[in-house]
């Protein structure tokens, strides 16, 4: 039997002229997925269609509340010609087959700014703000959340309402859904460049984890992510919780990343997933191929392997099965480590992470963060030295300024100054910025 299959698609951006673009997109789309069965390895038509959320671009927040509400009216009326085309095109028209969450751009932000300035508060309803989406003869049930919860045009945080996973578990705590593949949708990632807030913290997939969800399904990031969440409670259970890129070809996209999807394959048993990122490859806005993308940290596959319901990161998996005792000592040091972080009990984190092997990428990361919350800008620049990501390159250029190694920093910049991944980045602009300011 092939496996069951789901489609992911993201941060649409969608705006109400841009009806050509959509039949372009639609037009590519299904171009690629009839060439999956094609592709070593070959992708299984998809059956069901996840949206992740931001299905349009939205309105300004300066624009008066009525007419921003008709603009964005217009814009959703695209998005949904756009995806009732997608249902008829790839699923037979069969709308129950389609889950979709909203993302913060599809909050009316001017309607926020006018409650506010009048003093009014808008109506929530916190225990509806999900949906339970079943799929009996694939024994999955999907669930989708607002993680935007608590958004205004002054606060972009993510959040589940806590009452949505309480309510929620009510209905899928059920005999009937045992031994089915539980996923959540939400719309906003887990992590996030420092300094910036639009994330959703990772402490809240602990609750999901809690209630019986295996896999996480999220966008707002604009580039494809697989993130291992590990269950505090209990190390046999974690979450795999996948973030996917952007279809829209003008907002935001990360710098070295392009327009992207996700096709995800459940194997009939339910114990592993394969993962497929997909990536645009652009002569113009409008005239697009999709061909195989790159997964970052994974060593820029375009597909990866995943076991379900097993705690081992799934990149142990495809390098060798027999450091699998290897890989669980290694992640038990981490989740106690993970503990010592929350508890901001830093010193006693880096009292284990020194002994763990420096070349892991959580490894580095934890060691980094303790460093950053310790203050010991003299310790992050002496381990990064050469930043391995974009992240390493924003601890360490704030690092270099606030311990004033002035001549070092220039060096780093001007290094990276070929580089557009760094050079096109925010953290490089604002701190070149601050040394050609420093110069005059």
């Amino acid at each position: 039997m092939s496996p069951e299959t789901i489609l992911q698609f993201s941060d649409l951006h969608i705006n109400f002229s841009e009806e050509n673009t959509t039949e372009s997109l639609l037009s590519s789309i299904i171009s690629d997925i009839k060439r999956h069965s094609r592709e070593d390895p070959s992708i299984s038509k998809p059956e069901i269609l996840v949206v992740c959320g931001d299905l349009v671009q939205g309105s300004d927040i300066s624009r008066e509340p009525t007419l921003a509400s008709s603009y964005q009216e217009r814009q959703f009326e695209v998005a949904i010609n756009f995806l009732e085309d997608v249902c008829n095109e790839i699923l037979n028209g069969d709308r129950s087959r389609i889950v979709i969450v909203p993302g913060n751009h599809d909050i009316c932000w001017p309607y926020s700014v006018n409650c506010m300035n009048s003093n009014r508060k808008y109506s929530l309803v916190p225990n509806e703000q999900y949906d339970i989406f079943e799929y009996p003869e694939y024994k999955l049930l999907i669930v989708g959340f607002n993680s935007c919860y608590c958004n205004d045009h002054l606060n972009r945080i993510g959040l589940i309402h806590p009452d949505c996973i309480i309510n929620c578990y009510k209905f899928i705590n059920k005999e009937k859904y045992e031994g089915w593949l539980k996923i959540a949708v939400w719309h906003h990632g887990i992590q996030a460049f420092p300094m910036r807030n639009d994330f959703m913290d990772v402490s809240e997939i602990q609750f999901l984890i809690d209630k019986g969800f295996q896999i996480g399904l999220h966008g707002h990031q604009h580039k494809s992510d697989i993130y291992e969440i590990k269950f505090s409670a209990d190390i046999l259970y974690n979450m795999i919780v996948l973030g996917c890129g952007t279809l829209s070809d003008y907002h935001k996209i990360p710098f070295g990343e392009s327009r992207q999807y996700g096709v995800i394959e459940i194997n009939d048993s339910l114990s592993s997933l394969r993962y497929h990122a997909r990536k645009a490859l652009e002569y113009d806005p409008n005239i697009l191929i999709w061909m195989k993308g790159n997964i970052r940290g994974y060593y820029d596959r375009s597909f990866i392997d995943i076991p379900i319901k097993r705690f081992i990161h799934p990149l142990q998996y495809t390098i060798n099965e027999l450091e699998t005792e290897h890989a669980l000592n290694l992640l038990d040091s981490l989740v106690e480590i993970d503990k010592l972080i929350i508890a901001q009990e830093y010193i006693k984190a880096l009292k284990i992470l020194v002994n763990l092997d420096q070349m892991n990428l959580f490894v580095r990361k934890y060691t980094v963060e303790c460093y950053f919350q310790l203050k010991m800008d003299n310790d992050i620049i002496n381990y990064i030295k050469n930043p391995n990501n974009l992240s390493e390159f924003t601890y360490l250029v704030e690092a270099l300024w606030r311990m004033k190694k002035f001549p070092d920093l220039e060096r780093l910049l001007n290094g990276f100054r070929d580089n557009p991944i760094y050079a096109n980045s925010e953290p490089f602009k604002r701190m070149d910025k601050k040394i050609k300011d420093r110069g005059n």
